[in-house]
């Protein structure tokens, strides 16, 4: 395996109660709200960060809409919904996603709760989920980025053994 490691941005957590949960957080992890909660109009959601005194921020998202992507997850009670990973660019983000597998969600779209001419894209990565990958100056080139070449077989052998359980 070969490139770098992309920096991790956030976790990305769904919730049924955007100030519930931020309480909650605050209290058991010394979470600390990163501004205003604000309008999200490419997830329909109301969204808003926290820092942690160690570790990555935690991104909360509430629906506002049924047909949010995150509402099934906060629907359920809540719980993550992406890891969110630092990338340069996502310029050429599609080619990329088909070169090493991974299936794109969402392509790059401004992301107003990360900041003004700051994109976000989505891709699914089998046996990982759902990964955001976030424009930072000076992060690592999305092209960069190291892929276990045998990625593919090894997490589909995983989920066919996942499968026979059932």
């Amino acid at each position: 395996m070969t490139g770098e490691a992309l920096p991790l941005d956030h976790l990305g957590l769904a919730t049924p109660d955007l100030g519930a949960t931020s309480c909650l957080l605050e209290a058991l992890l010394g979470a600390v709200p990163e501004g205003q909660a604000i309008e999200d109009p490419l997830q329909r959601a109301r969204v808003r960060f926290l820092a942690l005194p160690a570790g990555p921020r935690i991104e909360l998202l509430e629906p506002t809409a049924g047909g949010s992507p995150v509402f099934r997850v906060a629907r359920a009670g809540g719980g993550l919904h992406h890891v969110a990973l630092q990338v340069a660019t996502l310029d050429g983000f599609e080619a990329w996603c088909r070169a090493v597998g991974a299936q794109p969600v969402a392509r790059p779209a401004p992301a107003p709760a990360i900041g003004p001419g700051r994109r976000v894209a989505f891709a699914f990565a089998q046996a990982l989920g759902l990964v955001e990958f976030v424009e930072t100056p000076g992060a690592p080139p999305l092209a960069a980025a190291r892929w276990p070449a045998d990625w593919r077989a090894t997490a589909g052998a995983a989920m066919a053994r996942i499968a026979r359980l059932g």
